[in-house]
């Protein structure tokens, strides 16, 4: 008969029974008891109870535990093979005080925490979990109270599964950082056994560190870890008996004080290399959902709070996960731990926009440069613990400051203020609709190893999204950089704006206004001189970026004291003295030289095929016998100003010496250095490198009269717009050819602008919607691919040629929300989440493409059509 000293078993061993005495009645034995299991006021008389061993639970409830199962539930309690979670939870007891806390898997102990403050009653924390089975798990928390008693929470069913989401590797990028953090790391000590039997923990172990992360994940891969599960760890500057399971210290935790704010951003890589195409990414933080996103990039701002809900414990620990569904709604999750400690005083914080010419509404154009201020203030003694702020947009960090301080009379520090520029980039920051946001996140010095953070208010701007083949101006800044190789200042943008504005001939004027600039029309000299040397233009677009790059604005040395652009001559005698020129034509003859040379080397032949051959590079046909002359004469008129009695020269003198030499000895236009006098800098000669500067200059002997009398004029034809043909359409400008150029040659130069700007060479450098595609390999050029879209090729781009649709035209900057044009459909919208789901301009509602069958269902009209 059972009794609180002699309890007794149920047949099957579930249900254990036993009786009290709290009546003080003398229970069964003597007859006593009711077989009522709960007293009453009329019942003092031994009682019976029971207890189903199954559930492992008190019938009395003593105890609370809860598992928070947002995230679960998102996921239809599903999960992917082999991947952490956090499992967050709250318990409190009644009676006595909780010790530790562990973590069923199917009956097994997967985790455990016994670092609880004594005495506690309440905690909200979490365990991890890395499941490595497939299929149904059981997951249960317990609690264990300060005499060793074990409370279970009731079950939770997950399903494990295979992980075939399209993300390859994602991750959680938490700023800013804790530095120079490192680890000592307890070793599990094995004892090995007898032969064929395997080396069991004996309880000790070996302490080895500091290491740093990478340090880690090397001794990790190495095998320096005996045994994962049992090691422990603890960071520098902490006690041996501060260790924890390694699992919670490694990866690194961020390390923050109570109040700390901090951002993260996330970073999900696709299986063929790419950013992978995401549904979603919704962020929780300590189980709890703190933002959803369906628009990359994917990044949140968040608090790790320092107490639990019910404020009866303070938390030491946080967890950010993510969970990214893929398009096929395929979940990866990333996580990010942290440890939170201490507390610190923080300063206010304020982030402004300095400068930067917004367009009204928190509106910025692409390509724009804008100025940041952010000011710290608060109490002398906060304020010299600040070391420095960082700039983030849209979780991503662009920048950082040390500050100046301004002082008080009293030498106390009454604010800092920080700051930095941001060159706007949509398609590095911005979210597909053009939403930025900027904060600042200030750091202060460490207090024992915990960083102290705060954050400003976020400052919500938006990038006018660069669409230049359905909106000119939207990528008006970056057309100025394109051109002038710089970014415009805030004037320079209010300036050129107000053209824009007042000047209705549009961008192709502004483009033709631009190439009076020094900036550009120094690249047009480039092009000119280049063609007149070589008789054709530049290999490609690096080729005159380089040239560009190394000779404008290079000074060389004077003719005296004339002063003269001698960077482009010096550009020229590098074309005349190159491997190239010298391979094509040999190299520059002497063009003027000693009489006593002179019966040897016709120096007038020599000009004249010299002058022949640049003329023919110029303008495709030699010159006549007048302009031959006269340029001839040129040269020797040039070349007077150094060597007014040159023997060619109507006053020449033609005198020899006896030993041959000359005091006019001059080769390849270089007076005797001998004599100390004028020695040319040009490899190439003066007046072969004047004739070209005056050819590609296209300079006139007075106004209105050309260098060469009877010559065109090719800079505004010819050379200027190959000049921008490079700046605008850059590295997709291929080989140009004389037989392309006649194309825009022949046409005003308004015209010719407005068709390179049509040239989807221009229009597919802003293929930002396609250019995170896969490619299908140089068997097909030009082909891409997308898992959800299909084939297609967009060489000619904002048009592409798509498998099944055909020829659309778009109009978007990202996949995952676009508009495109079709001859057979009209206007239609999708993206990544939607298609083959269109919503259609002409129907007013929404239709299903189905390749297969070459037709869309109408949801108007309820029936197929064909396509």
């Amino acid at each position: 008969m059972p009794s609180h000293r002699f309890p007794s078993l149920s047949g099957d061993g579930r249900y254990i029974f036993f009786s009290s005495d709290a009546g003080g009645q003398g229970g069964l034995i003597f007859g006593n008891s009711n077989q009522i299991p709960v007293p009453t006021a009329d019942n003092v008389r031994r009682d019976i109870f029971t207890r189903d061993l199954k559930q492992k639970a008190l019938p009395l409830k003593s105890y609370d535990i809860s598992i928070l199962k947002e995230s679960f539930a998102i996921s239809n309690y599903q999960m992917t093979l082999n991947t952490s979670y956090p499992i967050h939870f709250n318990a409190t007891i009644n009676e006595g005080s909780i010790q530790e806390v562990r973590l069923y898997a199917n009956d097994i102990v997967v985790g455990s925490n016994d670092n609880i403050p004594s005495g506690q009653i309440s905690v909200q924390t979490f365990l991890s979990w890395q499941n490595d089975k497939l299929g149904k798990q059981s997951l249960q928390i317990s609690i264990i109270d300060n005499l060793e008693n074990e409370y279970f929470s009731e079950n939770f069913h997950v399903t494990v599964v295979e992980n075939i989401s399209s993300v390859y590797e994602g991750k959680l990028i938490v700023l800013p950082k804790s530095l120079n953090l490192q680890i000592y790391i307890g070793n599990p000590v094995f004892e090995p056994l007898a032969a064929g039997l395997a080396a069991t923990f004996n309880g000790n172990y070996v302490v080895i560190g500091p290491f740093t992360e990478t340090e880690v994940s090397d001794l990790i891969a190495e095998g320096g870890v005996t045994n994962l599960f049992l090691a422990r760890a603890y960071y520098s500057g902490q006690a041996p008996t501060q260790s924890r399971p390694f699992s919670e210290i490694y990866p690194f935790r961020t390390r923050s004080t109570q109040g700390s704010s901090l951002s993260a951003m996330s970073m999900h890589i696709g299986r063929n290399g790419k950013k992978a195409n995401l549904k979603s990414v919704t962020y929780f933080l300590n189980g709890k959902k703190i933002s959803e996103q369906i628009q990359p990039p994917f990044f949140t701002y968040f608090s790790p709070p320092a107490a639990s809900d019910d404020n009866k414990s303070i938390l030491s620990r946080w967890s950010l996960t993510s969970l990214a569904y893929d398009l096929n709604d395929n979940l990866h999750v990333s996580n990010k731990y942290g440890v939170i400690f201490l507390s610190e005083l923080l300063p206010d914080l304020k982030l402004s926009l300095a400068s930067g010419g917004l367009t009204g509404n928190n509106k910025i154009l692409n390509g724009q440069n804008v100025k940041l201020t952010a000011i710290s203030s608060g109490s002398f003694s906060t304020l010299e613990k600040v070391r420095r702020v960082h700039f983030l947009i849209n979780g991503v960090l662009f920048a950082s400051s040390e500050g100046v301080p301004f002082y008080t009379s009293a030498n106390n520090i009454k604010q800092i203020t920080y700051e930095t520029s941001l060159d706007i980039d949509f398609e590095r920051y911005a979210k597909p609709d053009g939403s930025i946001s900027v904060v600042a996140i200030g750091e202060m010095e460490n207090l024992n190893g915990y960083i102290p953070t705060f954050k400003s208010d976020p400052l919500n701007l938006m990038i006018q999204a660069p669409l230049p083949w359905i909106d000119e101006e939207s990528n008006i800044l970056v057309l100025y950089e394109d051109l002038t190789r710089q970014k415009p200042d805030a004037g320079e943008v209010a300036f050129t704006l107000d053209k824009l504005s007042k000047d209705q001939a549009g961008i192709a004027h502004w483009i033709n206004d631009t190439t009076k600039m020094g900036a550009v029309s120094d690249r047009i000299d480039i092009v000119a001189a280049h063609r007149v040397v070589y008789g054709s233009w530049h290999d490609d677009y690096d080729s005159f970026e380089n040239d560009a790059n190394n000779y404008i604005s290079i000074s060389s040395n004077t003719a005296g004291d004339v002063a003269e652009p001698f960077w482009l001559k010096t550009y020229i005698d590098f074309l005349l003295a190159s491997p190239k020129y010298t391979f094509k034509y040999v190299r520059v003859p002497h063009l003027v030289g000693s009489y006593y040379s002179s019966n040897i080397i016709n120096y007038q032949d020599s000009r004249y095929q010299f002058i022949n051959r640049h003329f023919v590079n110029k303008f495709g046909s030699p010159p006549s016998f007048q302009q031959r002359l006269q340029a001839s004469y040129k040269m020797l008129q040039w070349w007077s100003t150094f060597e007014p009695t040159y023997w060619e020269l109507a006053n020449g003198v033609k005198t020899i010496v006896a030993n041959g030499g000359s005091v006019q000895d001059g080769q390849k236009d270089r007076r005797d250095y001998r004599l100390d006098t004028f020695v040319s800098p040009y490899k190439s000669g003066e007046i072969a490198v004047d004739l070209i500067y005056n050819l590609a200059l296209e300079t006139e002997f007075r106004a209105g009269v050309p260098y060469i009398l009877s010559t065109s004029s090719l800079r505004d034809s010819h050379f200027k717009i190959v000049a921008l043909m490079h700046l605008l359409w850059q590295r997709n400008i291929g080989v140009i050819t004389d037989v392309e150029l006649a194309a825009y040659s022949k046409l005003p130069t308004i015209d010719a602008i407005k068709k390179l700007l049509a040239d989807s060479r221009y229009t597919s450098r802003f293929n930002i919607i396609w250019s995170n595609s896969s490619s299908l390999g140089t068997e097909f050029p030009n082909w891409k691919n997308e898992d959800w879209f299909g084939n297609f090729m967009d060489a000619s781009f904002p048009w592409i040629y798509h498998e099944d649709l055909g020829w659309i035209y778009i109009v978007g900057v990202s996949p995952t929300s676009f508009w495109f044009y079709s001859d057979k459909l009209g206007w239609l919208w999708t993206g990544t989440a939607q298609f083959p789901s269109l919503y259609s301009s002409n129907e007013n509602n929404w239709i299903y493409f189905d390749k297969t069958k070459s037709a869309y269902y109408s949801y108007a009209s309820n029936t197929w059509k064909p396509f």
